[in-house]
């Protein structure tokens, strides 16, 4: 009976509406909490609460419609006289304005509650705020009724925590309201240079400040006294300029200057003569540093300097720990500095003793070897307790190259070079190769007076290196950290590789892109750029690795193409759709591009113009995955309640295939490379379709939702994204490989997998993205 009925949902589901079932909670003999809505809350009217007739049988249907903007997050609420009615699965979606439909599940109601007990409902829209305590449910409509009952819902008033709490919470989210005499608020055309000075909001208030340096035409780094770090304000309406100061930055900029010195590449000031550790260059192991961690100096001891970064030992907590980061992240007091010239450091061994093998128990569980101190660079050997026996020929001459500009470099050795390259082999033993046209004039004068190289022996113990055109065949379920990106402003909202995999795009929340180049000394980031776009929540690069496509929140593509150094240049840019793009995949020719959208749309679209080709636009939500199959000639998508598909040469639809229950079932979902395949979320669980049959083909069980999921190249693996980790499964045995913990207490929303699926990237905490090979 339970089969069919559910048989029978499925078919009614896909040709109507998306119903939830609600049932009472029974043994609750009192009324659900619920406060009055208070001032710049979301406002709704509820309507024609009505039973309808369907092949489900009875369906409870009311009509609502939102009349004012505002805060909080809505839900249906229902209440009989005997307490609470929940809604089962997942609830009604509540927009601007529509119908909620509710498979009637009075009977069952009706049969828990005593005999001649009435057995009305009562239907309401409520609102929470997360950050209230106590998460107490705000009425924002109208209380309607169905049937007879012997109470009311009655509203209480907020008590006096609440109403100091959301008055902190009015003030903090909202600037003030006025601005002082003689001032004007900032917009995005503002002229703001470093050192004028200021006011910003802070809690209803207009505090001084000075401009350190805008950092773009959202954004404005502000230094106020006391603070340990530059302070990042809103440009728009949390800012207030003087009309005088506003007049004199317009026509002479240079009479401002900011005079306070910061750590370059951070927010963080340098006071009382402190200095970049990276000008000192006589650090003892023991050395006390201050590490730009966090919003405040952070107290560590040097240990070592490997390539660019330092490795500090870190006894801020009762867990004593190894750590590595960038030089550039760190600073020298003017007293450690003063013995340090003085050869006053024996006592700096004290900051140390007793941790000197910490370091090497750190090295020993890590499980690879690394030039970092734990941040995995590149390929590692297996470890061995058989020492391998080194060569009795002379190795070549290792030695630190630099590319034409000077900001790159690699410490590697020549092992091949042609005409129009040389193959550098670097201390992993993976080996890269560099145009000679890019190198630095003293390599290329290097390079003339060095003989060639010769061909090395056949070595069994050679690393093989990663090669762009073999896909991975298979995983075992390693992952090792290479690289990272810090200080996401707002945190990493998509993730992208260009198709050779030594680049990186990261897209923010606060409207800014990262282009980073993937080194030995970790994510080196080429270009920096802003644009109005609202955040970026899609990154595609066509497959010569020439043009990057990044779409936006407001519905845009921005089109840059891309030189062979990293260096971008602005092309196109095209508006496609009403609201996100959510995902861009580009056909294998690399001439027609496929966006996913919020608006319940995906389009095709040519590249080089941005002319629509076709649109799939039969969605009940939006658009999670979309996907080129058979070399480009048919696209598909999805909203993860069913798959519409386009022959674009025959210009011919292809029978729909239902996937799930409702668009919201999941919060994911992914086509494999090739397009034959689907995983879609359904709750815990991933669902694996074959689309040449429309039948499903494996069900992943899991313990949570997945946030974020790709295939990896093969077609057989997926990745996907869980509450900070990232788990691997073989979607023909329907296992799960492996489930490594990236982070706590985020979701990983995002994931990219390079083109020969031996790299993954993925966000590692809310500011941090990091690079893993994957094996």
């Amino acid at each position: 009976m339970c089969g069919n009925l559910e048989a029978s949902c499925n078919r009614f589901l896909f040709l109507a509406f998306t119903f939830a079932a609600f049932a009472c909670t029974g043994g609750v003999s009192h009324a659900e909490d619920l406060v009055k809505s208070t001032e710049g809350m979301v406002q709704y009217k509820l309507s024609k609460v009505r039973i309808e007739n369907s092949v489900l049988g009875e369906v409870m249907a009311i009509d609502y419609k939102r009349t004012r903007e505002g805060t909080g997050n809505v839900s249906l609420s229902i209440r009989s006289d005997n307490g609470p009615v929940r809604v089962m699965g997942l609830g009604p979606r509540i927009e601007s304005s529509g119908t909620i439909r509710l498979r009637d599940m009075l009977a069952r109601i009706r049969s828990t509650l005593a005999d001649g007990q009435p057995d009305g409902l009562e239907f309401c829209i409520t609102a929470t705020v997360s950050t209230l305590p106590g998460n107490p449910k705000f009425l924002v409509s109208n209380i309607v009724r169905h049937g007879k009952l012997g109470s009311k819902w009655k509203p209480r008033d907020l008590n006096d925590r609440e109403k100091e709490f959301l008055e902190q919470e009015r003030l903090r989210t909202n600037p003030p309201e006025s601005v002082p005499d003689g001032y004007e608020r900032s917009t995005s055309d503002t002229t703001l240079v470093p050192g004028m000075p200021v006011m910003y909001g802070s809690m209803g208030e207009w505090l001084p400040a000075v401009v350190a340096r805008p950092s773009s035409r959202t954004f404005v780094h502000l230094y106020v006294d006391g603070r340990e770090t530059l302070l990042v304000v809103k440009r728009q309406d949390w800012l207030a300029v003087s009309q005088k100061v506003a007049k004199q930055a317009s026509r002479d900029p240079d009479s401002f200057s900011f005079a306070e010195s910061v750590l370059p590449g951070t927010i963080f000031l340098l006071k009382d003569e402190q200095v970049p550790a990276t000008e000192v260059d006589n650090l003892v192991p023991g050395t006390p540093l201050l590490w730009a961690r966090g919003i405040k100096w952070q107290s560590v001891h040097w240990m070592a300097e490997e390539g660019d970064q330092f490795r500090v030992l870190d006894r801020s907590n009762n867990a004593p720990k190894m750590e590595t980061d960038k030089a550039t992240q760190f600073a020298v007091t003017k007293e450690t500095l003063q013995k340090l010239k003085a050869g006053d450091t024996d006592s700096f061994a004290a900051n140390i003793k007793g941790f000197e093998s910490l370091r090497i128990a750190s090295a020993a569980t890590s499980g690879t070897s690394s030039a970092t101190g734990g941040m995995n660079l590149g390929v590692a050997p297996a470890r061995s307790e058989t020492p391998v026996p080194s060569s009795e020929e002379p190795a070549a001459e290792v030695r630190t190259w630099s590319d034409a500009s000077g900001k790159f470099k690699i410490v590697a050795a020549l092992v091949a070079r042609d005409d129009s390259q040389v193959t550098l082999q670097r201390g992993d033993g993976r080996t890269v190769k560099v145009p000679i046209d890019r190198l630095s004039d003293d390599d290329r004068e290097w390079l003339e007076r060095e003989p060639e190289p010769e061909e090395p022996d056949d070595n069994p113990f050679a690393i093989e290196p990663i090669s762009s055109t073999t896909a991975v065949d298979d995983y075992k379920g390693q992952f090792n950290r290479v690289a990272a990106l810090k200080d996401i402003n707002w945190g990493a909202q998509s993730l992208g590789f260009s198709p050779d995999a030594n680049q990186v795009v990261v897209g923010s929340r606060s409207g800014t892109f990262w282009f980073s180049e993937i080194t030995t000394a970790g994510l080196q980031t080429v270009s920096l750029k802003d644009a109005e776009i609202g955040e970026f929540n899609s990154i595609a690069f066509t497959p010569d690795g020439q043009t990057l496509l990044l779409g936006g929140a407001r519905g845009e593509v921005m089109v840059y193409a891309v030189d062979s150094s990293g260096r971008l240049t602005f092309e196109s840019r095209y508006k496609l759709h009403d609201r996100k793009v959510s995902q861009i995949v580009v056909s294998p020719d690399g001439k027609k591009a496929l966006s996913a959208g919020d608006d319940k749309q995906a389009l095709c679209w040519d590249v080089a113009t941005g002319r629509r080709i076709a649109l799939l636009d039969q969605f009940s939500g939006r658009v999670k995955a979309c996907q080129f199959a058979q070399g480009g000639s048919i696209i598909l998508a999805t909203d993860g309640k069913n798959v519409i598909g386009l022959d674009l040469a025959n210009d011919r639809s292809l029978n729909p295939v239902a996937v799930a229950r409702s668009h919201a079932a999941g919060q994911s979902a992914a086509f494999s490379p090739d397009g034959t395949q689907l995983a879609v979320g359904d709750t815990y669980a991933i669902k694996v379709f074959d689309l040449t049959t429309g039948r499903q083909s494996k069900l992943l069980q899991s313990t949570e939702i997945q946030w974020s999921m790709c295939f990896a190249p093969n077609g057989r693996h997926l990745f996907s994204g869980g509450n900070g980790k990232v788990n691997l499964w073989d979607t023909q045995t329907g296992g799960l490989v492996h489930s490594e913990t990236v982070g706590s207490s985020f979701y990983v929303q995002s994931l990219a997998i390079s083109a020969d699926g031996r790299r993954l990237f993925c966000p590692t905490d809310h500011n941090t993205a990091t690079v893993f090979e994957v094996k």
